[in-house]
C-alpha cells in the first residue's frame, strides 16, 4: 500500500468513530424536531411559546451538528485534496482513495441537508412567533 493509502487508513480510524457519533446525534435530534414542526397550531400563547423555544433549541442543536460536520471535513480535507491531485485514469482502481472521496461527498450532502433542516426549523419558529403576536393583539 502506498504512503497516501496508509495515511488515509490511519485518519479513517479516527474519522469513522467521529462519523458514528455524528449520525447517532442526527438520528436522535431529527425525529424530535420533525415531530415538533408537524404539530398543529394551538391558540394558547403559553403552549406556543414552549413550542417556539423547543424549536429554537433544535435549531441550535442542528447548527452544532453542522459545526461538527465541518470539523470532520476539515480533518479530511488535506487528504481529500491530495487524493484528488493524484487521480489518474490509467491507474488501477484504489478502494481506499475512492472511500475517502465518498465519505467527503457524503459529509457535504449531509451538511446541505442539515442546513435545509435548520431553515425549516427556523421558518416554523418564525411562524409560531407570528401566531403569538397575533394572539396578543
Amino acid at each position: 500500500m502506498s504512503d497516501l493509502n496508509d495515511e488515509i487508513v490511519d485518519v479513517f480510524s479516527l474519522a469513522g468513530l467521529l462519523l458514528v457519533f455524528v449520525f447517532a446525534y442526527f438520528s436522535g435530534v431529527w425525529p424530535q424536531a420533525e415531530s415538533e414542526m408537524a404539530k398543529r397550531k394551538v391558540s394558547d400563547n403559553f403552549v406556543l411559546g414552549e413550542r417556539r423555544d423547543q424549536l429554537k433549541r433544535y435549531f441550535w442543536l442542528m447548527v452544532a451538528l453542522n459545526v461538527v460536520i465541518l470539523l470532520i471535513a476539515a480533518i479530511l480535507a488535506p487528504l481529500f485534496f491530495d487524493v484528488l491531485s493524484r487521480i489518474r485514469t490509467d491507474a488501477p482502481f484504489d478502494a481506499v482513495r475512492a472511500g475517502l472521496i465518498l465519505v467527503v461527498a457524503f459529509l457535504m450532502v449531509m451538511l446541505l441537508f442539515v442546513c435545509a433542516i435548520c431553515k425549516r426549523i427556523n421558518d416554523k419558529r418564525i411562524e409560531i412567533s407570528g401566531w403569538i403576536r397575533r394572539n396578543d393583539q
